[in-house]
């Protein structure tokens, strides 16, 4: 027999337990199936096994585990009884056998090793077990069944032994919890040491799985509390993801364009191409660039790109194929309208062995909208481009747009997808990724400044009916919408992070969404929660490494060019 009996150490394991059911005479049918304790104990053994082969597979004999054990506890883990006990443990929670039984008089919640019961068999007491777990809370279940494993391999039931197997089990929970705590997602601050200086609109392209490149944006402003620029920058840096923090490397000033913000970039897989984007004036620009360059990383050297008759721009998109660089849209100026010209042209730049590098045209249909603002992503063999703003008026977008086209470079063919939800009004500066599957867009700028917080799943395999909201529905306490927000595919999962909230203040929360590649409808939201957080940001970088996520730069609170980045580590 065993009492568990444990009045010091409580541990949350994160079980859903439903006390109020719980109560007697709630009306439950008693017995294996039908009362909710029986629920609670089958979720009690999927977690005890979890926090049994948490032991396992941390590597039981360093002295860094060992020493979280008390001597005699960590020697009995460790000993042989046809194999070691924290493995053989976590088997027999497994397969226990359990039995529910509404004796009242008896005076404890469990007991194992009856006389005359299949060995291995623990027996609940309904109304002890009920009363206890009401009374000590979430994670007394998970204990429990770990303490009378314990009573399985040669520990009795003694009040020394009891006493015994309730510090194996307290022990094997919080040694679960603290790695659980060490394994949680958190932010590690990017070295700040050899970085580029602060800037905004900056160009910045992911290099490979653990390093990015960022070149020319602005900075600088006399007018207080103002979005402005008066240093348009030529240079950048690399960052690489090695020990802690990182660590940056020059770009070569030599040769590259001059100084922009609002540049596209592509990484071909050993060169960064920069292009377009504008310069001059203060809150806006006064001209737009038709130029740019091609940054060899081997090398740390730069060429210049061979002259275009493509209107300068800004606020248009540049997506790399592997093979070519596809340049649409965007507007001739960021200043207001009139001056502002929205254009719907399309060019391609590709390289030749024998001529280099070359610009060609494509004829756009008429059937398509010219824009700018709008979401691009490579879908895996063709360009998705959904939303921007078609009509620009004095200070704002005159004409959103919610629909959505392909290009094939292949066969230089388009097509104009089916219209979008009515409810999913159009937007500009919307996020957009590419899971391998579908098209994820999410966020935005509405009408009036107002930040969308829905969005919708678009499969190109499906081109009559290829939409799937995205529930509007955030985790709580972060309903807000954004735009000029940074999305980024991990795999699977996507993680938003940063831009503008519909009251003004940039967001540092991340957000995660995940979904049913074969039922986009199954779709789940969540906030990843940490002890710190980089400061809200819009309009930076940001990237998905072998080490987690990787943010930096923007331009944050209090009207403040950011030299500041970091790393999001342990996202699952």
């Amino acid at each position: 027999m065993s009492i568990f009996q444990n009045t010091t150490a409580r541990t949350l394991v994160g079980m859903a337990m439903a006390l109020a059911s719980l109560a007697p005479g709630g009306g439950q049918e008693v017995g294996n199936g039908g009362d909710p304790l029986y629920l609670i104990m089958q979720k009690a053994r999927v977690d005890a096994v979890a926090v049994v082969t948490e032991f396992k597979t941390s590597d039981p004999t360093l002295p860094m585990v060992q020493a979280q054990f008390d001597a005699d506890v960590y020697a009995f883990l460790m000993s042989s009884q046809s194999q070691t006990v924290h493995v053989a443990l976590a088997v027999d929670i497994e397969h226990s056998e359990h039995e529910f039984l509404t004796d009242s008089t008896q005076s404890t919640c469990a007991r194992t090793n009856l006389p005359g019961r299949p060995a291995g068999l623990i027996a609940f007491s309904l109304p002890v077990c009920r009363t206890l777990l009401e009374a000590d809370g979430e994670g007394r279940a998970v204990e429990l069944l770990i303490h009378e494993a314990v009573h399985h391999f040669g520990v009795g039931g003694t009040t020394q032994e009891e006493s015994f197997a309730t510090r194996v089990a307290v022990q094997l929970v919080g040694f679960w919890q603290r790695r659980q705590q060490a394994n949680a997602p958190q932010w590690q601050a990017m070295t700040m040491q050899g970085g580029p200086e602060a800037r905004y609109q900056a160009t910045s392209v992911a290099l490979d799985q653990d390093a990015f490149f960022v070149w020319g944006g602005c900075n600088g402003s006399s007018l207080p509390n103002q979005e402005s620029c008066e240093r348009f920058l030529n240079n950048g840096k690399t960052f690489k993801l090695v020990g802690d923090g990182g660590a940056w490397s020059d770009v070569a000033t030599q040769n590259a364009p001059s100084g922009r913000k609002l540049a596209s970039g592509v990484y071909t897989g050993n060169s960064v191409i920069v292009w377009g984007g504008c310069q001059g004036g203060n809150a806006g620009c006064e001209q737009s660039l038709n130029d740019g360059g091609i940054y060899d990383v081997a090398s740390d050297s730069w060429q210049a790109l061979p002259a275009t008759l493509a209107a300068g721009r800004t606020r248009h998109t540049a997506i790399w194929t592997g093979q070519e660089m596809i340049v649409y849209g965007g507007k001739t100026s960021v200043s207001a309208a009139p001056f502002s010209q929205i254009l719907n042209d399309m060019w391609i730049l590709k390289f030749s062995p024998t001529v280099g590098w070359r610009w060609r045209q494509v004829t756009v249909p008429a059937t398509v909208q010219g824009r700018f603002g709008h979401s691009a992503v490579w879908a895996g063999d063709r360009l998705v481009v959904f939303g921007g703003c078609a009509k620009s008026g004095l200070f704002s977008c005159q004409q959103r747009l919610n629909d959505a086209f392909t290009f094939d470079p292949a066969t230089s063919q388009f097509t104009v997808m089916a219209p979008a939800p009515e409810h999913v009004l159009g937007r500009l500066y919307a996020s957009a990724v590419w899971t391998g599957t579908h098209v994820i867009l999410w966020g935005g700028l509405k009408e009036a400044g107002t930040a969308a917080n829905d969005g919708l799943i678009l499969d190109l395999e499906s081109p009559s009916n290829p939409w799937t909201p995205i529930d509007a529905l955030l985790p709580s306490g972060e309903q807000a919408g954004r735009y000029f927000h940074q999305a980024t595919w991990t795999g699977d999962s996507m993680l938003v992070y940063g831009g503008v909230m519909g009251d003004g203040e940039f967001s540092q929360k991340v957000l995660q969404f995940r979904y049913l590649p074969n039922s986009p409808s199954e779709q789940s939201w969540r906030l990843i929660q940490t002890p710190t957080e980089p400061i809200g940001r819009k309009e930076h970088a940001q990237f998905w490494t072998e080490a987690g996520l990787v943010v930096w730069g923007g331009y944050g609170a209090r009207n403040t060019f950011l030299p500041t980045g970091g790393n999001l580590r342990n996202v699952r």
